[in-house]
């Protein structure tokens, strides 16, 4: 071999290398921004389950106010949490139930109801045939 074809067989093997280490370097960055990625998707999750629970909370509070478009409001703010967040569900089933059962005790069965005891009413029986 004379010295051209050394040279050759060194540059070939020199951009072997140089791809092997890009190679390497490719990978390694991908793993980390993977696990960037999956951090930032675990924050956001957190975050998205503490928000939920501060509205699930506010609306619970605004539940026993005397006015009928707040508990409303605290009504379709708890079937909302309940249809996107299935963890919930339970939690706002139960809670609805006690509330309609507190506002329905001892009731006279020919008045009709509040709008906020029939929205409940209606969401247990969507619940219950579901």
């Amino acid at each position: 071999m004379d010295a051209v074809q050394v040279s050759e067989v060194w540059r070939n093997w020199g951009i072997v290398a140089a791809g092997g280490m890009g190679l390497l370097l490719a990978v390694w960055r991908g793993i980390a921004a993977d696990r960037q990625s999956r951090a930032s998707r675990s924050q956001a999750n957190i975050a998205r389950r503490a928000h939920t629970t501060e509205v699930f909370k506010d609306a619970v509070g605004q539940l026993n106010n005397e006015r009928l478009e707040i508990r409303l409001g605290a009504i379709y703010t708890l079937k909302q949490i309940s249809d996107d967040f299935p963890e919930f569900k339970h939690y706002v089933f139960q809670l609805l139930t006690a509330y309609l059962k507190e506002r329905t005790t001892g009731a006279d069965p020919n008045v009709v109801p509040s709008v906020d005891v029939t929205e409940i009413m209606e969401f247990i029986r969507v619940e219950l045939t579901e």
